[in-house]
C-alpha cells in the first residue's frame, strides 16, 4: 500500500536473491509498471484503503496458487488492512525494516497473523523486535544484495566539460526534490563552485527540464559523480554506502520511517 519507489524496488531485489519466477506483485501503487512486467502485477486502485484492500486481497488469494505471502515493512499492512485478511494456511513472511513502531501500532492488536519466518534487514527498535520474536516462527537477519553500479551504461549520456558533476537523486516527491536541489547550489555557492547539476527523479524540476531525468537504479551515475545528494530512505542509503565520502544526505521527515536515524547509525558505523 506505500507510496514511492522504495516498497517496490527493495521487492524486485528479494525476488531476484530469492530466485522466484513465479510470482505477483500486489500494489496500490502505480509506478509498480516501472520495474515489474504487466502480467506480475496486481492493482488496486490507489482511493481504496483498509476495508475494501481487505475484501479485495481476500478475494484474489483462493484465485491464486499462493504458496507464500510476503509483507513489506508494515506486518500487518500500512493501515492495518492486512490483518482481517484470511491467509488461511498460506504461510505468511515479514521482511522487516527500521519502522516507528509507536506511531505506527496505535496500539491495535494484529489479528492473527504469525510470521513463518521474518527476515530483518536492519536494526529494529525495541518495541518492533519484541513483536518480531513474539509473532515469529523464525527470525533471521538479511542482506539485500543490491546491484553494483555499472556507469558504462550512462556515462556518454552528457558532455561535462570538465565540470564537477553533482547528482540529486530523489523519486516521488518533487517538493522534497526542490529541497536537495536548492541545498545543492547552496553548497555550490559557498564553495565558489559552478558544477553540472543533474537530476535523477521521476519528477521534472522547472527551468531544470534538460537536466532532469528518469533512471533506474540511479547507482549506474555515483561513480561518475564528484557529489551526490540524497535523502536517507532505506534502499537510498544502501545503495550510497561505497560512495559515502561523496554524499550529503538529507534525513526526509517520514510518519513510519526513522531516516535520521538511519543516518546517524551508518554514520556512526562507518567512522
Amino acid at each position: 500500500m506505500g507510496g514511492g519507489m522504495g516498497h517496490l524496488y527493495r521487492t524486485k531485489i528479494f525476488i531476484k536473491q530469492a530466485g522466484y519466477v513465479d510470482y505477483k506483485i500486489v500494489t496500490a501503487n502505480p509506478l509498480v509498471r516501472n520495474l515489474f512486467e504487466e502480467d506480475a502485477i496486481i492493482l488496486l486502485e490507489a482511493n481504496h484503503y483498509e476495508r475494501s484492500w481487505t475484501d479485495f486481497v481476500n478475494e484474489i488469494l483462493p484465485q491464486l496458487a499462493v504458496e507464500a505471502f510476503y509483507i513489506d515493512s508494515f506486518p500487518w499492512g500500512i493501515v492495518h488492512e492486512l490483518s482481517s485478511v484470511q491467509f488461511n494456511a498460506i504461510p505468511i513472511y515479514y521482511i522487516a525494516r527500521r519502522l516507528r513502531w509507536e506511531v505506527y501500532c496505535h496500539s491495535k492488536p494484529p489479528g492473527n497473523i504469525i510470521f513463518e519466518r521474518t527476515y530483518c534487514i536492519e536494526p529494529l527498535e525495541n518495541v518492533h523486535a519484541t513483536f518480531v520474536q513474539q509473532y515469529s516462527k523464525e527470525v533471521t537477519t538479511l542482506d539485500l544484495p543490491y546491484p553494483q553500479a555499472q556507469m558504462d551504461k550512462v556515462q556518454n549520456r552528457f558532455r561535462l566539460d570538465a565540470k564537477p558533476l553533482w547528482l540529486i537523486v530523489h523519486a516521488s516527491n518533487q517538493q522534497e526534490l526542490r529541497v536537495l536541489y536548492e541545498y545543492a547550489r547552496e553548497v555550490a555557492q559557498l564553495n565558489s563552485l559552478s558544477p553540472f547539476f543533474l537530476v535523477i527523479s521521476d519528477q521534472v524540476l522547472e527551468g531544470l527540464e534538460d537536466r532532469c531525468i528518469t533512471y533506474t537504479p540511479a547507482v549506474d551515475w555515483f561513480p561518475l559523480a564528484d557529489r551526490i545528494f540524497c535523502g536517507a530512505g532505506f534502499n537510498t542509503v544502501q545503495q550510497a554506502l561505497p560512495y559515502w565520502h561523496k554524499v550529503s544526505f538529507w534525513p526526509f521527515p517520514r510518519k513510519y520511517d526513522d531516516q535520521a536515524w538511519r543516518l546517524a547509525y551508518w554514520q556512526n558505523k562507518l567512522t
